[in-house]
């Protein structure tokens, strides 16, 4: 799935509502998730929506998540939804390096 530029709330449910549907496909096999977070920005008003606390996703199986960012400072916020998840993401400022870690 690809968006890009100013994250709205219609974007974010279309973005949550198709990675449920992949999670659900993979059907409890192990996977890694690649965010490329370089043309993005995330208003504050999306991120302190109130619809946001009441989505859980299922990520038993994760194994690994990396995120390209622009600076080591970029979804700093976004944290806060990974504080229960045994996969903390790993931001990388490469896409070579970001896609590599995903493989080890």
């Amino acid at each position: 799935m690809k968006l890009s530029g100013i994250w709205t709330i219609q974007a974010d449910l279309a973005y949550l509502t198709q990675l449920i549907e992949c999670i659900h496909e993979i059907k409890g096999a192990p996977w890694v998730m690649f965010v490329d977070m370089q043309e993005w920005e995330l208003p504050i008003e999306v991120f302190e929506s109130e619809f946001k606390t009441k989505i859980l996703l299922d990520r038993r199986n994760q194994i690994a998540e990396s995120w390209l960012v622009n600076d080591m400072q970029q979804g700093e916020l976004l944290l806060y939804f990974f504080r229960h998840s045994k996969v903390k993401p790993k931001r990388f400022v490469d896409r070579n390096e970001a896609l590599n870690w995903l493989t080890l």
